[in-house]
């Protein structure tokens, strides 16, 4: 469900040059995780800016999340930061546990299974019989 750039030499994805409107959830070419910052103004105002982040991704490069799953695993496309916070939340992990997005969205998947590992969690790939997602302390 992803956009990849596989098998087009010329097209490099650097995190800075992304527009804001597809910087989360994407992967730059050289494997740096693009993550949404937000500054405010002096007047009040917010300006959104694409930075490369220290997170590193092997397999996954030149990467550009489709709507399909950022939809699917029950995402913004405009989400500031990386964090586990979401997993918190009843309608994220049901969509996020949802074999739609399990099964089709494996950046989105690696993302929060790095994160709430690096948070010293684990996150459980059984559910409940309400389909509930557990998360699961060390």
């Amino acid at each position: 469900m992803g956009i990849t750039v596989h098998g087009v030499e010329s097209a490099i994805i650097k995190c800075e040059e992304l527009p804001v409107e597809l910087c989360a959830f994407s992967i730059s070419s050289t494997g740096n995780r693009c993550v949404l910052e937000k500054d405010v103004m002096n007047d009040g105002t917010l300006q959104f800016q694409c930075q490369s982040s220290v997170v590193m991704v092997e397999k996954m490069v030149g990467w550009i999340e489709s709507e399909d799953c950022i939809n699917a695993c029950g995402l913004e496309r405009m989400d500031v930061g990386m964090a586990t916070d979401s997993l918190h939340e009843a309608e994220f992990s049901t969509k996020f546990c949802s074999s739609e997005c399990r099964s089709n969205c494996p950046n989105i998947v690696d993302l929060y299974v790095n994160l709430a590992g690096g948070e010293g969690r684990s996150l459980s790939s059984r559910f409940s019989s309400s389909q509930q997602f557990i998360y699961l302390s060390i």
